[in-house]
Formats: C-alpha cells, sequence, structure tokens
C-alpha cells in the first residue's frame, strides 16, 4: 500500500475516532496514535477554540482541545486546559486538567493543576491537585485538595 494511502487511512481513522471521544461514543477510551516524528506532531496538534475578546457566549463548551478565553461565558466549559485572559469574564463551572485564570470566573473551577494569576478575580470553589495563587490575584470562596491515593497504612 501506498504512504500516501496509509496516511489517508491513518487520518481518517484519527477523526472518528476524536469523533467517538467527544460524542461519548465507542464504549472505551481510545486515545489518539502517536506521532511518527515532531514534524506530524506539530501537523496533528490542533489549534485551541479562541473566544475573542468582543464575543459573549451563552451555553457550554466540551472539547478535548485547548480553550483560551478572551471575551464572556454565561455557562459552563469543560477542555483539556484552560486559559481565562486579562477582561475575560466567566459565570460557570470550568474543568480541565489545566487551569490559568488571568480574568474573572463566578463559579466552580476543577484541575490538576489551577494557577490564578495577577488580575485574577474568582469567586467560588476550587477543587485541586495543586494550585497556585499570585499575590496580587483576589480569590474568594472554598478551596478543597483532589485527595491522592496514599499506601494503606501497615496495621
Amino acid at each position: 500500500m501506498s504512504e500516501t494511502m496509509q496516511t489517508v487511512r491513518r487520518t481518517a481513522s484519527q477523526s472518528v475516532t476524536m469523533l467517538r471521544a467527544a460524542t461519548g461514543l465507542g464504549g472505551n477510551k481510545t486515545s489518539m496514535p502517536e506521532p511518527a516524528n515532531e514534524a506530524e506532531a506539530k501537523a496533528h496538534r490542533p489549534e485551541p477554540t479562541v473566544l475573542s475578546g468582543g464575543a459573549l457566549f451563552k451555553g457550554s463548551i466540551v472539547t478535548n482541545d485547548s480553550v483560551e478565553i478572551r471575551g464572556k461565558i454565561e455557562g459552563d466549559v469543560r477542555a483539556a486546559s484552560i486559559t481565562i485572559y486579562p477582561g475575560a469574564k466567566i459565570k460557570g463551572d470550568i474543568t480541565a486538567d489545566v487551569i490559568l485564570v488571568q480574568g474573572d470566573v463566578e463559579g466552580r473551577i476543577q484541575a490538576q493543576d489551577v494557577r490564578l494569576q495577577g488580575g485574577a478575580n474568582v469567586v467560588g470553589e476550587i477543587v485541586h491537585g495543586s494550585l497556585g495563587i499570585d499575590t496580587t490575584a483576589i480569590f474568594e470562596g472554598t478551596i478543597k485538595r483532589i485527595a491522592t491515593h496514599a499506601p494503606a497504612a501497615a496495621e
């Protein structure tokens, strides 16, 4: 089989896998195949979803990719990583592996790694694995650490 046909088949298969994962179909979790080299990795790395500064979005956003928020959202956001830029405002829950906040959030933040940087203004609950809060960030609410699995104590 020619190299071009193999690439076409691999690309089509990846699209179906991503569609199944995004819609919750397919039963078990399947991951994307590892890229063969750095050039292929760059070619397959998706661009982040960006909500521009002048935009107002009402509703939920769910994606397996990164999200950059510069505008306003009234609703929940779930993504691989979320960056909330200065001037951005979110009223809703946000969930990701990594969340970086430089704007305003009113709601629940849940991530393995949460960073509130200068200019952040957060009101709500933060559920995290690790948390960093800049001295100029404003936070009002509760903080809860995600439980880690410690080895059982010997009896």
